[in-house]
């Protein structure tokens, strides 16, 4: 299930909706069973029947394109009916700390003093 309040989720999901075509309401990242597999994985038979072609297809033009689309993304393996990813640490992390903080860099930890020791 996709936590669409992670900003890296949703850099992926936009990614793969411009690749396919597909509203990001209708992807979904899941967390892999195993973690030696990715950090994400996607099952790709919703687009698959949507596109006519067999699941493997989609999953190795997803695989094939990701990376360029989604610079967060260091590894995208097509296996089956099935795109694992594995993300960059430090620039999901960059993107969580922008989304936290907003574009102005605000500081992550309030101001509760408002100054004043």
């Amino acid at each position: 299930m996709s936590d669409t309040s992670n900003p890296c989720a949703q850099a992926i999901l936009a990614a793969i909706a411009e690749i396919t075509g597909a509203p990001t309401s209708d992807l979904r990242l899941e967390t892999p069973p195993r973690p030696e597999v990715g950090d994400y994985a996607l099952k790709v038979f919703a687009l698959a029947k949507a596109s006519g072609e067999p699941p493997p297809v989609v999953a190795a033009r997803i695989a094939a394109a990701l990376p360029a689309r989604a610079p967060m993304v260091i590894a995208a393996t097509a296996t089956g009916p099935f795109v694992n990813l594995r993300v960059d640490r430090a620039w999901a992390t960059r993107l969580t700390v922008a989304a936290a903080t907003g574009a102005g860099g605000a500081r992550l930890v309030p101001d509760l003093g408002h100054g004043a020791v």
